[in-house]
């Protein structure tokens, strides 16, 4: 079939011409990953997979639940003092002393707000590195060690305490502290659902280049080298001369 507008000869099965762009027929729908080739799956998979939103809502949960409640001290049933992660890191007041006042938690607070800005250059290029998403990962690792010797040693403290230790006073942990580690939770899936997605590119993309052909980042279809359009959805390809 050729083009009407600039008279290329492109295949029948075209939709869009490969060197201007022009519509060469009417699509019916929707376009559907079922009509491509097996091989090249992944690159409608990337778009619908992608995992940075999930990574931006659990570090934007973990941000909020760091000022909520992550500890309540009761003294024969009757609840004495509430603390946030906040509170642990500043340290609170009870009776006119200063009590907690752990700084290290501010790396819990941190943690999240990097991964906030990693994920906004995310949505800012349309997709996440495998440096960011490996980045996501080990800034989680380092803002849970803080949380775990922050309890360790309030573990260690109530088992010196006499009256923590004979039951009358009692410390739980409240919902602030659970959400955290929910969002940190969500942070890691989404770096890990990132990884998968673009590792599966990669393959496409060797896949595709071994056949002398150039997938399209919008739908994964295969294209001549030579091809400026894709012949499936129309969207520009990468220019492949040197």
């Amino acid at each position: 079939m050729f083009c009407p507008k600039c008279g290329t000869e492109n295949k029948d099965t075209a939709t869009f011409c490969k060197e201007c762009g022009a519509q060469l027929r009417q699509v019916p729908g929707p376009v559907l990953s079922a009509g491509l080739p097996a091989s090249l799956s992944g690159g409608i998979a990337r778009q619908r997979r992608r995992g940075w939103p999930i990574s931006g809502i659990g570090a934007l949960l973990a941000l909020i639940c760091f000022f909520l409640p992550w500890i309540t001290v009761s003294c024969g049933g009757a609840r004495v003092l509430e603390v946030s992660g906040q509170e642990l890191a500043a340290g609170s007041t009870f009776y006119g002393e200063k009590v907690f006042g752990y700084p290290q938690l501010w790396v819990t607070l941190l943690v999240p707000l990097i991964c906030l800005i990693i994920v906004g250059v995310a949505y800012s290029k349309g997709n996440m590195s495998r440096g960011g998403a490996v980045g996501q990962i080990v800034l989680t690792g380092a803002g849970l060690i803080p949380i775990l010797t922050t309890f360790l040693d309030l573990t260690s403290q109530s088992g010196s305490d006499e009256w923590i230790s004979e039951g009358l006073v009692t410390v739980s942990t409240k919902i602030g502290l659970w959400g955290t580690f929910l969002g940190y939770l969500g942070i890691v899936a989404g770096a890990i659902l990132d990884l998968q997605a673009g590792s599966r590119m990669e393959r496409t993309t060797r896949e595709v280049e071994a056949k002398r052909e150039i997938a399209c980042s919008e739908c994964g279809t295969a294209n001549p080298l030579d091809a400026k359009f894709c012949k499936h959805c129309g969207a520009n390809l990468p220019s492949t001369e040197e």
